[in-house]
């Protein structure tokens, strides 16, 4: 295993879909008829003792084959963490490879990525033990370890804002998600006993580190946004 590949993605209604019997419950689309606009991906290196080492971020966007089609390029021999991923991320992933004709053979081998927690770590379903009535939002667990949570943006406004071509806001968004869920990641490894004690402060303030060097590669509002989530998260990076 290459890493650990933490993931969200943001949907909107496919538009050539969407009509007939699509919806799902609460007026959402059903699965397969979310259209995927953009994915958030943070890699993290595995250093021995099981400590981690922040190696980059990225948001996919662009034509839905395309953003899909680099998503599995760097999925690839890494470990997937996120949230509620298990119940909405990958099923979405799965049908809409389905329906641009990409083959994912890696993905569905008999060690499959859908059933193996070792090649993909769902947080939502580990820390509500798998039962719906525990399940509470990203947002609550965030501000539980010290996270600021949702800032400004949530997903109910994904469709208007990608609808009025604000993909600039978007991206903030989504890159402000995946960071949020990858400072869970560490302290739900933390919980789990695969982070010694010892080096979990200095390891936290390593990865806090680079993403602020990583930060420094972006410009507009992206910067922006990700700058005040650094702000707003140092008591959890401070952490002891």
């Amino acid at each position: 295993m290459h890493g650990v590949l933490v993931f969200d993605i943001e949907t909107v209604p496919d538009p050539e879909l969407v009509g007939a019997p699509a919806d799902g419950p609460d007026g959402f689309p059903k699965i397969p008829f979310n259209r995927v606009v953009l994915i958030g991906a943070a890699t993290l290196a595995v250093l021995p003792g099981d400590s981690y080492r922040f190696d980059g971020l990225r948001v996919l966007s662009g034509p839905e084959p395309e953003i899909l089609a680099e998503f599995w390029r760097l999925a690839e021999g890494m470990k997937l963490v996120s949230f509620n991923g298990r119940r909405f991320d990958l099923p979405v992933l799965e049908a809409r490879s389905l329906r641009h004709g990409l083959a994912l053979p890696w993905y569905f081998a008999d060690r499959s990525v859908r059933a193996d927690p070792d090649l993909h770590l769902d947080l939502l379903e580990f820390l509500s033990n798998g039962e719906p009535r525990n399940r509470a939002r990203l947002d609550d667990y965030c501000k539980l370890v010290g996270l600021p949570g949702k800032m400004g943006v949530d997903g109910a406004q994904v469709a208007s804002l990608f609808a009025d071509r604000r993909v600039d806001e978007l991206e903030a968004y989504c890159a402000t998600d995946v960071l949020q869920t990858l400072g869970l990641f560490l302290r739900v490894q933390r919980l789990r006993g695969r982070c010694r004690a010892a080096d979990f402060p200095g390891m936290l303030r390593g990865v806090r580190d680079a993403i602020e060097r990583r930060i420094g590669e972006d410009d507009g509002l992206r910067r922006e946004r990700l700058l005040a989530f650094l702000r707003q998260s140092e008591p959890f990076w401070a952490q002891v």
